[in-house]
């Protein structure tokens, strides 16, 4: 395998958290204005991230994220890369829909849970629906 090839293995899990990110709307106005073509190529499922985090110099940083964003990274990023290191996140050497989808999950039930709870939903319709355990 060439450097290359190393290092964009190695970028995966990046990648999949940044294509994450735009998704679910947590990027930066200003990245979605500088690099609208690759936003664009992500919400239609034609690449996983890569291209945008190589046009950002390889890293995740704060002015890439909203201020929500910025604050669900300073959260859970940790934990997203301990998944992928003790293999409970099983990502290929390339950013594709099976990544994307298991890193999407990982990351929905936290974004989700953490929007519950500060929303205090799941007390609501536990209250309506009658069952503690269901949220």
């Amino acid at each position: 395998m060439s450097a290359e090839k190393d290092w964009l293995a190695e970028q995966v899990p990046d990648a999949l958290w940044l294509a994450w990110m735009v998704n679910m709307n947590l990027s930066h106005p200003r990245l979605e204005e500088a690099y609208g073509a690759q936003v664009i190529q992500i919400r239609y499922r034609e690449t996983w991230g890569h291209e945008l985090l190589v046009a950002l110099g390889g890293e995740l940083v704060q002015s890439s994220h909203s201020a929500t964003g910025w604050q669900f990274y300073q959260r859970h990023y940790a934990d997203y890369r301990q998944a992928v290191l003790s293999g409970q996140l099983r990502l290929s050497a390339q950013a594709d829909a099976a990544g994307y989808s298991q890193v999407s999950t990982f990351l929905n039930d936290r974004h989700f849970k953490v929007g519950a709870q500060a929303s205090g939903w799941g007390s609501r319709l536990r209250r309506w629906f009658g069952k503690k355990n269901q949220i």
